[in-house]
Protein backbone atom coordinates (compact mmCIF):
# COMPACT_ATOMS: atom_id res chain seq x y z
CA UNK A 1 0.00 0.00 0.00
CA UNK A 2 1.42 3.28 -0.72
CA UNK A 3 1.98 6.39 1.61
CA UNK A 4 -0.96 8.29 0.17
CA UNK A 5 -3.65 5.54 0.30
CA UNK A 6 -2.45 4.42 3.53
CA UNK A 7 -3.05 8.23 5.21
CA UNK A 8 -6.26 7.85 3.05
CA UNK A 9 -7.18 4.48 4.66
CA UNK A 10 -5.63 5.48 8.32
CA UNK A 11 -7.51 8.73 8.52
CA UNK A 12 -10.99 7.32 8.13
CA UNK A 13 -13.20 5.20 10.50
CA UNK A 14 -14.23 3.17 7.69
CA UNK A 15 -11.52 0.82 5.65
CA UNK A 16 -11.02 0.90 2.03
CA UNK A 17 -10.60 -2.37 0.40
CA UNK A 18 -9.52 -0.63 -3.15
CA UNK A 19 -5.99 0.28 -1.84
CA UNK A 20 -5.57 -3.49 -0.77
CA UNK A 21 -7.12 -4.68 -4.35
CA UNK A 22 -4.72 -2.11 -6.08
CA UNK A 23 -1.49 -3.65 -4.03
CA UNK A 24 -2.77 -7.41 -4.59
CA UNK A 25 -4.29 -7.53 -7.90
CA UNK A 26 -5.33 -4.39 -9.49
CA UNK A 27 -5.84 -6.09 -12.86
CA UNK A 28 -8.52 -8.38 -11.93
CA UNK A 29 -11.77 -6.35 -13.13
CA UNK A 30 -14.28 -8.49 -10.66
CA UNK A 31 -12.48 -8.14 -7.61
CA UNK A 32 -11.59 -4.59 -8.53
CA UNK A 33 -15.44 -3.72 -8.88
CA UNK A 34 -16.51 -5.44 -5.83
CA UNK A 35 -13.86 -3.35 -3.82
CA UNK A 36 -15.19 -0.43 -4.79
CA UNK A 37 -18.87 -0.94 -4.30
CA UNK A 38 -18.27 -1.99 -0.86
CA UNK A 39 -15.76 0.89 -0.15
CA UNK A 40 -18.74 3.09 -1.34
CA UNK A 41 -21.15 1.08 1.16
CA UNK A 42 -19.05 2.03 4.41
CA UNK A 43 -19.44 -0.02 7.41
CA UNK A 44 -15.80 -1.88 7.98
CA UNK A 45 -14.39 -0.29 11.31
CA UNK A 46 -10.85 0.24 9.57
CA UNK A 47 -9.52 -2.00 12.91
CA UNK A 48 -11.45 -4.89 11.91
CA UNK A 49 -10.18 -4.56 8.18
CA UNK A 50 -6.89 -3.99 8.90
CA UNK A 51 -6.68 -7.40 11.50
CA UNK A 52 -8.84 -9.79 8.46
CA UNK A 53 -6.12 -8.41 5.72
CA UNK A 54 -3.24 -8.74 8.08
CA UNK A 55 -4.32 -12.34 8.56
CA UNK A 56 -6.03 -13.41 5.23
CA UNK A 57 -3.06 -16.07 3.80
CA UNK A 58 -4.68 -17.83 0.64
CA UNK A 59 -1.24 -19.23 -0.01
CA UNK A 60 -0.38 -20.90 3.28
CA UNK A 61 -4.15 -21.20 4.56
CA UNK A 62 -7.66 -22.49 3.62
CA UNK A 63 -10.02 -19.53 4.84
CA UNK A 64 -13.27 -19.92 4.62
CA UNK A 65 -16.46 -18.94 6.80
CA UNK A 66 -19.88 -20.47 8.25
CA UNK A 67 -22.86 -18.37 8.65
CA UNK A 68 -24.74 -18.41 11.82
CA UNK A 69 -28.69 -18.84 10.79
CA UNK A 70 -31.89 -19.36 12.50
CA UNK A 71 -30.97 -18.66 16.16
CA UNK A 72 -29.63 -16.19 18.16
CA UNK A 73 -25.90 -16.41 18.64
CA UNK A 74 -25.19 -15.28 22.49
CA UNK A 75 -21.93 -15.31 24.82
CA UNK A 76 -23.67 -19.54 25.44
CA UNK A 77 -23.64 -20.41 21.91
CA UNK A 78 -20.47 -18.78 20.76
CA UNK A 79 -18.77 -20.73 24.17
CA UNK A 80 -19.80 -23.89 22.92
CA UNK A 81 -18.52 -23.17 19.36
CA UNK A 82 -15.04 -22.03 20.97
CA UNK A 83 -14.55 -24.80 23.12
CA UNK A 84 -16.58 -27.91 21.23
CA UNK A 85 -15.86 -27.22 17.84
CA UNK A 86 -18.13 -26.82 14.32
CA UNK A 87 -20.18 -29.70 13.72
CA UNK A 88 -20.36 -30.66 9.88
CA UNK A 89 -24.03 -31.25 9.34
CA UNK A 90 -23.50 -32.36 6.05
CA UNK A 91 -21.93 -35.51 7.04
CA UNK A 92 -22.39 -38.52 8.95
CA UNK A 93 -19.96 -41.64 9.69
CA UNK A 94 -22.55 -43.81 10.77
CA UNK A 95 -22.03 -47.03 7.80
CA UNK A 96 -19.70 -44.45 6.07
CA UNK A 97 -16.11 -44.24 5.29
CA UNK A 98 -14.00 -41.16 6.47
CA UNK A 99 -12.96 -40.50 2.94
CA UNK A 100 -16.87 -38.56 2.86
CA UNK A 101 -15.90 -36.33 4.80
CA UNK A 102 -15.82 -32.56 3.34
CA UNK A 103 -15.23 -29.21 4.82
CA UNK A 104 -17.63 -27.45 2.16
CA UNK A 105 -20.81 -29.27 3.67
CA UNK A 106 -20.42 -26.87 6.21
CA UNK A 107 -17.70 -24.21 5.64
CA UNK A 108 -17.74 -21.52 2.49
CA UNK A 109 -14.54 -21.59 1.29
CA UNK A 110 -12.86 -17.99 0.25
CA UNK A 111 -11.18 -17.12 -2.97
CA UNK A 112 -10.15 -13.51 -2.83
CA UNK A 113 -9.98 -10.62 0.28
CA UNK A 114 -12.84 -9.19 -1.36
CA UNK A 115 -15.59 -12.03 -1.99
CA UNK A 116 -14.45 -12.60 2.22
CA UNK A 117 -15.68 -8.90 3.26
CA UNK A 118 -18.69 -8.75 0.66
CA UNK A 119 -19.62 -12.43 1.97
CA UNK A 120 -19.28 -11.48 5.56
CA UNK A 121 -21.67 -8.21 5.00
CA UNK A 122 -24.07 -10.11 3.03
CA UNK A 123 -24.01 -12.87 5.72
CA UNK A 124 -27.96 -11.71 7.33
CA UNK A 125 -29.55 -12.55 4.16
CA UNK A 126 -28.67 -16.33 5.57
CA UNK A 127 -31.96 -17.39 7.52
CA UNK A 128 -31.31 -13.74 9.24
CA UNK A 129 -27.49 -14.77 10.17
CA UNK A 130 -25.88 -12.59 12.44
CA UNK A 131 -22.37 -12.90 11.67
CA UNK A 132 -20.09 -15.45 10.00
CA UNK A 133 -17.50 -18.11 12.16
CA UNK A 134 -14.13 -17.38 10.36
CA UNK A 135 -12.12 -20.75 9.73
CA UNK A 136 -8.43 -20.51 8.82
CA UNK A 137 -6.64 -24.20 8.46
CA UNK A 138 -3.28 -24.59 7.03
CA UNK A 139 -3.52 -25.88 3.53
CA UNK A 140 -1.40 -28.96 3.99
CA UNK A 141 -3.41 -29.93 6.83
CA UNK A 142 -6.60 -29.64 4.06
CA UNK A 143 -4.59 -32.30 1.89
CA UNK A 144 -4.15 -34.83 4.51
CA UNK A 145 -1.02 -33.88 6.71
CA UNK A 146 -2.76 -33.65 9.90
CA UNK A 147 -6.33 -34.79 10.79
CA UNK A 148 -8.68 -31.74 11.65
CA UNK A 149 -12.10 -33.11 12.90
CA UNK A 150 -12.79 -35.22 15.61
CA UNK A 151 -15.70 -38.12 15.83
CA UNK A 152 -18.71 -37.26 18.03
CA UNK A 153 -20.65 -40.45 18.20
CA UNK A 154 -20.93 -40.76 13.90
CA UNK A 155 -20.61 -37.13 13.19
CA UNK A 156 -17.51 -34.86 12.16
CA UNK A 157 -16.65 -32.06 14.48
CA UNK A 158 -14.06 -29.46 13.41
CA UNK A 159 -11.59 -29.18 15.73
CA UNK A 160 -12.36 -25.56 17.64
CA UNK A 161 -8.36 -24.77 17.26
CA UNK A 162 -9.30 -23.88 13.69
CA UNK A 163 -12.13 -21.23 14.49
CA UNK A 164 -10.40 -17.47 14.48
CA UNK A 165 -13.36 -16.22 15.89
CA UNK A 166 -16.87 -14.93 15.22
CA UNK A 167 -17.44 -11.74 12.98
CA UNK A 168 -20.60 -9.59 14.18
CA UNK A 169 -22.38 -7.96 11.48
CA UNK A 170 -25.81 -5.79 11.96
CA UNK A 171 -27.62 -4.45 8.68
CA UNK A 172 -24.34 -4.84 6.32
CA UNK A 173 -22.10 -3.15 8.99
CA UNK A 174 -19.08 -5.01 10.22
CA UNK A 175 -19.67 -5.08 14.33
CA UNK A 176 -16.75 -6.34 15.40
CA UNK A 177 -14.66 -9.29 16.29
CA UNK A 178 -15.06 -11.85 19.02
CA UNK A 179 -11.72 -13.82 19.38
CA UNK A 180 -11.26 -17.16 20.22
CA UNK A 181 -9.44 -17.73 22.81
CA UNK A 182 -8.54 -21.43 21.71
CA UNK A 183 -7.82 -20.93 18.36
CA UNK A 184 -4.31 -21.79 17.58
CA UNK A 185 -1.32 -21.86 14.82
CA UNK A 186 0.43 -24.77 16.16
CA UNK A 187 -0.95 -27.63 16.26
CA UNK A 188 1.01 -30.63 18.08
CA UNK A 189 -1.99 -32.83 18.82
CA UNK A 190 -1.73 -36.46 18.74
CA UNK A 191 -3.70 -37.91 15.48
CA UNK A 192 -4.92 -41.01 17.03
CA UNK A 193 -8.44 -41.09 16.75
CA UNK A 194 -9.30 -37.43 14.41
CA UNK A 195 -10.15 -37.38 11.37
CA UNK A 196 -8.68 -36.32 7.91
CA UNK A 197 -10.20 -33.73 5.49
CA UNK A 198 -10.65 -35.94 2.47
CA UNK A 199 -11.55 -33.35 -0.36
CA UNK A 200 -8.57 -32.64 -2.22
CA UNK A 201 -7.73 -29.33 -1.80
CA UNK A 202 -7.60 -26.77 -4.72
CA UNK A 203 -6.06 -23.32 -3.38
CA UNK A 204 -7.47 -20.20 -4.95
CA UNK A 205 -6.15 -17.21 -7.16
CA UNK A 206 -6.11 -13.82 -5.54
Amino acid sequence: MGFIDLFKNKGSNNYKLVPYQKRINPRNKLFMQIAKDLDKEKGIPYDIGMELENIFDLDNYFIGIHRTGFTIIDDVKLKNYFTNGLVNNGQSFQGATNNSISLSDTVTPISSFAILIQQIKSCHGYNGSQGVLLIKIPKSYMNGEKPIYFNNDGIPVLLPEYIYGFIKVDDRNIVEIIHNPNYSDVHNYENDGLLYESGEYSGFSK
